[in-house]
């Protein structure tokens, strides 16, 4: 469920015809964009789904944590949200992210509860504290990622909990061949890993994670799918506004000019 692009500033590369050609590879019922904290890929996304007939999923990745103020003991969880029928919610998410006092854009924990009583979709990444958080856990729409970054003790734990898990990649390049190129285009930001950092197939999901129970994998697997295809939202055509007068916009500025008593023949105009 967890799709990165290049739109992932910083944090992923794959222009967005290589991850929609490997998506269409790896035979996705639907083709999701969850950039981390960017939405800037929609609308391009969106042309490229609908131009191939195709259908967009509408998402993006944040991190949530327990309060604001924490400096270096902050713990970070990053989560994959995504909009079953409008793509609105995901904006607003972004705009709260970004609002919060932190470095990193943010969601707080007990703000999740509010987030989930309409639209969304959420995906726990890595790390969660069930003690704190349990009513959460068993949201009916909050799933827990499984991918190749998953490690053995949080696995068991969520079977613990018996939450419900979701068939996810930590695809920071798109192609296992590009693993140099993001070397490359990162730099020392790149954050490379002896698990598999590409977008997988549903072989190479299962091949990942060799410890998880074959009726996890396909569960998580199914549920993905089914995900998936409960996503509905759009991308709606923007109106760009216009004048009611059909006027030129020297005309209107000297319109309004007038208005508010501005001496256009002043020098500093000219």
């Amino acid at each position: 469920m967890r799709i990165r692009t290049a739109y992932s500033f910083k944090k992923a590369v794959g222009d967005l015809d290589s991850v929609f050609n490997r998506l269409k590879k790896c035979k996705y019922p639907a083709f999701p964009i969850t950039d981390t904290e960017s939405t800037y890929g929609f609308r391009k996304w969106n042309d490229l789904c609908k131009n191939n007939n195709v259908k967009p999923v509408f998402g993006v990745e944040l991190a949530v944590t327990e309060k604001f103020g924490q400096g270096k003991e902050a713990v970070f969880s990053y989560w994959t949200f995504v909009s079953r029928n409008d793509i609105s919610k995901i904006n607003d998410l972004v705009t709260i992210a970004t609002s919060s006092p932190e470095k990193v854009p943010c969601l707080l924990y007990n703000q999740l509860p509010e987030i989930l009583k309409g639209d969304i979709i959420a995906i726990c990444g890595n790390f969660f504290d069930f003690e704190k958080y349990k009513k959460l856990s068993q949201h009916k729409d909050v799933h827990f990622s499984l991918s190749p970054s998953t490690s053995k003790f949080f696995y068991h734990t969520c079977k613990e909990h018996k939450v419900k898990f979701c068939a996810s990649s930590d695809n920071v390049f798109c192609n296992k061949e590009d693993e140099n190129l993001y070397r490359s285009a990162l730099g020392r930001k790149a954050f490379v890993q002896t698990y598999d950092q590409y977008i997988l197939d549903n072989n190479e999901f299962k091949k990942a994670l060799s410890f998880v129970s074959d009726s996890d994998l396909k569960k998580s697997i199914s549920n993905r799918n089914k995900l998936l295809k409960e996503c509905n939202a759009e991308l709606k055509q923007g109106v760009f506004l216009k004048p009611k007068e059909k006027k030129t916009l020297k005309e209107l500025c000297e319109i309004r000019a007038k208005k508010i008593g501005v001496d256009l023949n002043d020098q500093v105009y000219k």
